[in-house]
Order: C-alpha cells, then sequence, then structure tokens
C-alpha cells in the first residue's frame, strides 16, 4: 500500500476499539478511535478518513444518525456498520442508508479483514468506477447495497447475483460456497460466501426474500463466471419471491 488509508472507528467499548486498532494497524491501515459520534464527526471534519467502521449503538446520537450525517457531509467515506444487535433488518437499514457493508459482532478476525479490505479497494477506485455498469439488454435489475442485484423475470421468479462492482473489489472469485441451510433465504441474510485469490472469504447478502427454486448450474462448475459476466450467465440463484412489495422499498435502481 503506497500511502496507508485513513480508517476511523467508532465504538463505545473500549476493548472494541484497541482491538480493531491492533488488527487494522498491523495491516498497514492509518486507525483513529474515538467512542461515541460527536467526537466521531469533529474527527472526519478535521481530516475525513476514506473509511469509517461505525457501532450502530452509540451513546446520544446513534450510529445510523452518523451515518446519515456522513452520507451528506462526506460522501466519499465508505461506511462499514456494525452491530451486536445483528438483526437482518438492521443489516437492510444499514445498506438502505447508504453503509459500503455490514459487520455483526462478534466477528473474526478474518471477517473485519475482509470488509476492509473491500472497502478500501472501493475507496481506490476512480470516481467513475464507483457505480455498477448493468448492460443496457439485461432488463431492469435492482441493488441492495453495492454487491447484490434482483431482477424480475416474466414468469414472476426473481434471480439474484453480484454487481459488476461487487465482482471488481472481490478481485478473482475461486469458489463459491453456499450459505442456503434450506430453500428459504431472507433479504439482507447471507446468500453465498465467495472465496477469492486473496486468500479472504466475501460474503454477499440476499437481495430479496423467497424460496430458492434454482441454483445457477453453470456457476458450480465455472466460477469464474461471476468475474466474467456477473449480470447474465453469472447470476447465483432463482427465487420465489415471498415479500416482494414491502422489500422493493430497500432496493435501488442498479
Amino acid at each position: 500500500m503506497a500511502e496507508a488509508l485513513g480508517i476511523l472507528v467508532v465504538d463505545d467499548e473500549t476493548v472494541i476499539l484497541q482491538s480493531i486498532r491492533k488488527i487494522l494497524s498491523a495491516e498497514g491501515y492509518a486507525v483513529r478511535m474515538t467512542p461515541d459520534a460527536e467526537s466521531a464527526l469533529a474527527c472526519l471534519r478535521a481530516e475525513p478518513p476514506d473509511i469509517a467502521v461505525i457501532d450502530l449503538a452509540l451513546p446520544v446520537l446513534s450510529g445510523m444518525e452518523l451515518l446519515e450525517i456522513i452520507r451528506t457531509e462526506f460522501p466519499h467515506v465508505s461506511v462499514i456498520m456494525m452491530t451486536g444487535y445483528s438483526t437482518v433488518e438492521n443489516a437492510v437499514a444499514a445498506l438502505r442508508h447508504g453503509a459500503f457493508d455490514f459487520l455483526p459482532k462478534p466477528f473474526a478476525f478474518e471477517e473485519l479483514l475482509s470488509a476492509v479490505q473491500r472497502a478500501a479497494r472501493f475507496a481506490n477506485l476512480p470516481g467513475e468506477m464507483r457505480v455498477s455498469g448493468i448492460p443496457v439488454d439485461t432488463g431492469q435489475a435492482y441493488q441492495l447495497g453495492v454487491c447484490a442485484w434482483t431482477r424480475i423475470e416474466r414468469d414472476d421468479t426473481a434471480l439474484i447475483g453480484i454487481t459488476d462492482l461487487c465482482q471488481r473489489i472481490v478481485g478473482q472469485i475461486l469458489t463459491v460456497e453456499w450459505s442456503i441451510l434450506h430453500d428459504q433465504i431472507q433479504q439482507g441474510g447471507q446468500l453465498v460466501e465467495l472465496a477469492a485469490a486473496d486468500h479472504l472469504r466475501h460474503p454477499v447478502w440476499s437481495a430479496l426474500s423467497g424460496r430458492v427454486i434454482e441454483r445457477n448450474p453453470q456457476i458450480e462448475g465455472d466460477p469464474s463466471l461471476l468475474n466474467r459476466d456477473p449480470w447474465r450467465r453469472g447470476w447465483l440463484v432463482r427465487i420465489l419471491p415471498d415479500n416482494l412489495k414491502n422489500e422493493s422499498a430497500n432496493l435501488r435502481p442498479a
């Protein structure tokens, strides 16, 4: 890393702050720490970081309120939300309000590094490459956060896949590990985990809830389709959506 990316960590638990600083400093990041949103805003206004890792449950001003301020005043900062209240609803709310990613507590060393690595790669992209580039002939797709897309088909099923921006951030995908225990998935729940050439595992959150009726058989034999053709042949699953009307509010056009 030619120049250390700046990371601001906001959490009211000293042990968490110290642990994250130790891990990320060892990876070459320039880490600053604050215990609350108010002091975090002072840091942001004095010297904006590249990445902010923010706990959802902060005293006085909440992590979600801080996220909204950052999205307005510092839109270039990639925000990773973390919370001990790791409900799917919190994950979806964070992504809907502009978080780059979501990290439930307690998290493993590798999960933190994976999320920060993706955010760092995103931060290093030129501005024009920080958006998805959906091909014009694929039909209307919608995104949940940065990585997951969904498209409603003529038979009222929905395809779910990863965006071209996601594969650009993750890098070369070697294997796809399915997180589905049964046939039912939930919006914001982990759909798959991508094992990449960077030796990290990258989760992909599901864009919609529903019953899985098909996994893409081509992906099973050729994971590189996710890098080469993520919007078409590289779709992950076909589902029968069961809460499309309400969940559409959490999506944005791709």
